[in-house]
């Protein structure tokens, strides 16, 4: 970057710091000299107060580490190390000053930091519609925070809109993703499930309740029974919505047929119809899907034809091997167990829990955030556990071999950027160079020595 805008972006970093600091000195100065709403004893009036001064100490010592980034950027070229840190610490502080709620501070720093994102990578046009995407998104979220700050303050009423944009902010990004990319947007970031089915259904279910309600039958109970028939509905219907959403067709192809009922055989579940269909993704994967009574697997690739048979066999064995431990059903009793524990604790039992009944939840979003991720982290490793036993078994019925060789293709369409699911790659509309699949199987031959071969602590816990 040529020095001339390195010294406009330093001025425009010191316009935003100055206009911070003194929007928050001036916002500081009438809280400490004013009544804080919701506490009325004056000990902890006192403590709030200490509290905020002593985060103001804080917002300043940062206000110094941004200015010394801003400078040293300008001098050098290039932000430092601990820069991004620094700039996302001053965005908080100074989010967590205005509107005094972790969640505002949290959303709105990831806010005003994406948008320098956005600039920084312009020229990547894959990356940049990701960040847009997200950048959308979150200021949606973060303006929504600041008319409900601003109401409170000047009003005394809540007018809810941020958890509600919070509730509807998955929507946003799915429509959006759509939009830049079509379905293969879905593919590539692995969300090859009926959640969203799931989530737009449950929405439905609330107004349902919310109806009834106002018909004169208010009971708290209604909403877990109609999250429960939620739940199976979208069980029973996932075969053919999945279908329609992934653009999956029957496959029509005596080979393959033969060989999927080779493999039936092999693994003892001969007799026993599943539809096999095909989704045209520049990536390899597959998954179980449907009902107890509507069994199906699809197979993902840019071309079925040219995927190796033994990796294919493989692959086959590994998803029908799901569809005889009856996965899907097990997945289904551990969503409807999860909302029978929060019917049983009196917990919010989805997002919109905020968004039709503000008033009558036990904690604030941000605690039920923290709780879902918790219980997220749990069904992870219970989905682990059945890939691994979909895995043994596909080993036992002597296709081990074959299915490691088209795990390891999958893995090397992950290999640039493995830990988040995503490579931008395959949103191109390029398509990969040989040169990048030998790096590929390169990279990712070194990602499973370190992990299987030669494992860390971590790696093992």
């Amino acid at each position: 970057m040529e020095l001339s805008k390195r010294k406009l972006w330093f001025i425009f970093f010191l316009a935003i710091i100055a206009g911070s600091i003194a929007l928050i000195l001036l916002y500081v100065n009438w809280y400490l000299t004013s009544y804080i709403p919701g506490l009325e004893d004056l000990n902890l009036q006192t403590q709030r107060r200490i509290q905020i001064q002593i985060l103001l100490g804080v917002f300043l010592i940062l206000t110094g580490f941004v200015v010394n980034e801003a400078y040293h950027w300008v001098k050098r070229g290039k932000r430092g190390d601990s820069a991004d840190i620094v700039i996302l610490g001053f965005l908080f502080v100074t989010v967590y000053l205005l509107s005094d709620d972790i969640l505002n501070a949290i959303i709105g720093a990831f806010s005003i930091y994406l948008i320098l994102g956005i600039v920084e990578l312009k020229e990547y046009e894959v990356i940049n519609k990701i960040l847009m995407i997200t950048v959308i998104t979150y200021n949606f979220v973060f303006i929504a925070s600041i008319i409900d700050v601003i109401s409170l303050r000047f009003s005394g009423v809540t007018l809810n809109f941020r958890d509600t944009a919070f509730s509807f902010s998955i929507w946003i990004m799915l429509i959006l993703g759509f939009i830049l990319f079509g379905r293969k947007y879905i593919v590539v970031f692995r969300f090859l499930s009926p959640q969203y089915l799931t989530m737009f259904l449950f929405i439905l279910a609330w107004l349902a309740v919310r109806y009834i309600s106002q018909s004169g039958i208010d009971n708290p109970n209604l909403i877990y029974i109609f999250m429960i028939i939620t739940n199976w509905f979208v069980y029973l219907i996932s075969g053919p919505i999945l279908d329609l959403l992934l653009g999956v067709k029957r496959i029509d192809n005596a080979d393959i047929t033969e060989m999927v009922e080779d493999v039936k055989n092999s693994i003892g579940l001969k007799g026993t119809k599943v539809k096999i269909g095909y989704g045209k993704y520049p990536i390899l994967n597959a998954l179980a899907y449907g009902s107890i009574f509507d069994k199906r697997i699809a197979i993902i690739a840019e071309d079925i034809n040219t995927i190796p048979r033994d990796e294919l066999k493989g692959i086959i064995a590994h998803e029908l091997n799901h569809v005889k431990g009856k996965h899907t059903l097990i997945l289904s009793l551990v969503s409807t167990l999860e909302i029978l524990m929060f019917w049983l604790l009196k917990w919010p039992v989805t997002y919109y829990d905020y968004v039709f009944d503000p008033e009558g939840q036990p904690f604030p979003m941000i605690v039920f955030i923290l709780l879902n991720l918790f219980i997220s982290i749990f069904i992870y490793v219970f989905i682990r556990v059945l890939e691994a036993k979909a895995d043994a078994n596909t080993k036992n019925a002597g296709l081990g071999n074959e299915l490691a060789k088209g795990l390891y293709n999958l893995e090397g369409f992950y290999s640039s950027s493995r830990e988040m699911g995503l490579d931008t790659m395959l949103l191109c509309k390029e398509k990969l160079l040989d040169y990048n699949r030998i790096n590929n199987y390169s990279t990712t031959a070194e990602y499973l020595n370190d992990n299987m071969v030669y494992p860390g602590r971590l790696t093992l816990l």
